[in-house]
């Protein structure tokens, strides 16, 4: 049976069909169980939710009035019952404490975010959305009385002691893993090679011509110097007999390429081995010689 393009018939069909289930899964434990185990079964079915994905956004883009009404009925239902709001959050809180529970949301969100197509899908309709002035606005750093809400929330946080070590060591092993810290050694983990060093870098950069090789936005567009990556994500390059793979790259791009590292890994090493005939920095003597030449060329101009 096609569903009604009224709104509000739509709501009522599905505030009845709502009741009417609750109340055939109290009276009956094994239809209830029946529907858990249909729902487990359609979940798993990949092409059944990818069809009904498609069906249902076809029935949005042909009846946008409908869209929009049952998102003002949602946003009316949350901010009109606080009762159902906590009690939502109480049981989500409950969830999160089951380590099983954590684990297998972890393993999901990586396997989704393991397909670059994903990710450039989902990239994109952040972006289409962040277009969206209306879309900003609503975003709770622009909305004072949640800014405040936040602050509050932050500061009864870092006031307890155990919080604030806890999330000081999670930033620090963060940081380490991604960024150049020198000779400071703040964990007990994978340290860089002695011979990762500025000057390396540098020459990295120049190599490159301080673009992205990603993207090719300049160092100057990322409004800091690039980040050089590791390709084969091995800190003692330089130091053992890894390949010696190095890639200059943005911000965004150097954030992005800490997941799905192997493919990441294979398309940079491409890149040196097919556009730079597997080299990616200057010797010591090519950068004196590149240096000379910028200097020339900034003299003429």
């Amino acid at each position: 049976m096609p569903l009604p393009k009224d709104p509000i018939k739509l709501a009522e069909l599905l505030k009845r069909q709502s009741e009417t289930r609750k109340r055939m899964c109290i009276e009956n434990p094994e239809y209830h169980a029946h529907l858990i185990t249909i729902a487990r079964r359609s979940a798993s079915d990949r092409e059944l939710q990818l069809k009904k994905s498609v069906e249902l956004k076809k029935f949005y883009e042909d009846n946008p009035e409908v869209k929009e009404k049952l998102a003002e009925m949602g946003r009316n239902v949350w901010k009109n019952n606080p009762d159902l709001v906590a009690k939502q959050s109480a049981l989500a809180k409950e969830r999160w404490k089951n380590p099983e529970y954590r684990e297998h949301m972890s393993a999901i969100s990586k396997k989704r975010w393991s397909d670059p197509k994903l990710r450039l899908k989902s990239s994109e309709s952040h972006k289409k959305m962040w277009n969206n002035p209306e879309y900003r606005s609503k975003r709770w750093w622009e909305r004072k009385e949640l800014r405040e809400k936040h602050s509050v929330i932050a500061k009864e946080l870092h006031n307890n002691s155990s919080y604030r070590e806890k999330h000081l060591i999670a930033v620090r092993r963060r940081f380490v893993d991604s960024q150049w810290y020198g000779s400071v050694k703040y964990y007990d983990g994978p340290q860089y090679c002695e011979k990762w060093t500025y000057e390396l870098r540098e020459r990295v950069r120049a190599y490159f011509g301080y673009t992205c090789v990603e993207c090719g936005k300049t160092q100057e567009q990322n409004g800091k110097k690039l980040s050089v990556h590791h390709v084969w994500y091995n800190k003692q390059t330089c130091c053992d007999s890894s390949p010696r793979s190095l890639v200059p790259l943005c911000k965004s791009c150097h954030m992005k390429s800490n997941n799905n590292r192997e493919y990441w890994s294979r398309y940079f090493q491409d890149i040196i081995d097919t556009e730079y005939n597997g080299k990616c920095w200057f010797t010591r003597e090519e950068m004196i010689e590149f240096l000379k030449n910028s200097n020339k060329d900034c003299n003429q101009t």
